[in-house]
């Protein structure tokens, strides 16, 4: 049960912080909204490790998991935050990045087409890169230790490809690295705008 939940994880906080934002947003309660998005984010944590309380499993894994979503919410965070402070509404914007998460977590999934439409030298980049940033295999693989390339994704083709993903504070980073930029930008047009 814990495997599972911290797989889905990253998943759940990206899509509830945002949703909850965009519903206290478009009732005009900016300052709710950050309250019920930390609290989104804050409940879901307290499962993660609760479960893990019941797992046995080590403590690692749990923190991993829990740096790696930290990581993705930013990402997903930044990029809603960018779509607000540039006019669109808050319920249009949750919608767009839920198609972001979407997309991201499908990533490995559709590996198989995408890689044999790769021209032969790219093969290897194009998977590596759909392992790198799908969040169920940057923590299956790296926070859980869960060999995914050669077990239920074999048929995808990626064991062909990638020996293994990144590490996934070296993900989580470059995730949260990218939303607080897409913060910044859509803090500089709001404020260029007009509030």
């Amino acid at each position: 049960m814990f495997q599972m939940w911290a797989c889905l994880l990253p998943a759940l906080i990206a899509l509830m912080v945002p949703a909850v934002a965009a519903w206290r947003l478009e009732r005009k309660e900016p300052r709710l909204a950050l309250r019920d998005a930390g609290l989104a984010l804050g409940t879901l944590l307290v499962n993660l490790f609760l479960l893990w309380t019941f797992s046995g499993a080590p403590f690692a894994s749990a923190l991993k998991a829990a740096g790696f979503a930290l990581g993705f919410t930013g990402f997903v965070a930044g990029a809603f935050l960018m779509l607000v402070g540039c006019r669109a509404r808050p319920a249009a914007a949750q919608a767009s990045v839920g198609v972001v998460v979407a997309l991201l977590l499908c990533s490995v999934f559709v590996a198989a087409p995408a890689i044999d439409a790769a021209p032969l030298d790219g093969k290897i980049a194009r998977a590596q890169m759909l392992v790198d940033v799908n969040p169920y295999a940057v923590v299956a693989g790296d926070a859980l230790g869960i060999d995914i390339l050669h077990g239920k994704l074999y048929d995808t083709h990626l064991a062909d490809y990638v020996q293994a993903g990144a590490p996934w504070w070296r993900v989580a980073g470059g995730y949260l690295l990218i939303g607080l930029l897409l913060a910044g930008v859509g803090f500089g047009v709001h404020r260029a705008v007009g509030a």
